[in-house]
């Protein structure tokens, strides 16, 4: 039983909330706010069960596919055909995040992979400028989230 939030998961992993507690109006509230939002790939859910499996090979996918493209754009339509926009700090953030679900992976390619986008949001400087504000935040609770010192006092 791991209660560490920013507990390093790896690829396999079960995440669960303890039988004892699945019947709480906290985790129905949760689940009625949530309802409809979309579960990141690298996470398969059972909602009914409040449980989730870490996949890797999405989170894998989809890391090369943002090193494949330079770091250069944020966002692609749904063929993948005419990127625009650019790549940001929270986007640095965010990856970096996700690439937490290789950090443990017994394929070296994958630590790598994750090493690098773990260093990428290191090695960021805050983010000033228009978006400040909104990069600001992702970028802070990535930081947060990586250092192991983002928690929750439930």
């Amino acid at each position: 039983c791991v209660t560490i939030p920013s507990y390093q998961v790896k690829p396999g992993d079960v995440i669960e909330i303890k039988e004892k507690h699945k019947g709480k109006q906290r985790y129905k509230d949760i689940l009625e706010v949530t309802e409809g939002r979309l579960v990141p790939e690298w996470l398969e859910a059972d909602h009914e069960n409040l449980s989730g499996v870490v996949q890797s090979d999405v989170m894998k996918r989809m890391l090369a596919f943002f090193k494949n493209d330079g770091f250069t754009h944020g966002h692609f339509p749904v063929d993948g055909s005419k990127p625009f926009g650019r790549y940001s700090r929270g986007m640095d953030g965010s990856n970096a995040v996700g690439a937490i679900a290789l950090a443990k992976s017994d394929d070296p390619d994958e630590r790598a992979l994750a090493a690098e986008f773990i260093q990428r949001l290191w090695d960021t400087e805050p983010p000033t400028g228009k978006y400040r504000y909104y990069e600001g935040m992702v970028y802070f609770l990535s930081m947060l989230h990586l250092s192991g010192y983002f928690t929750l006092d439930l």
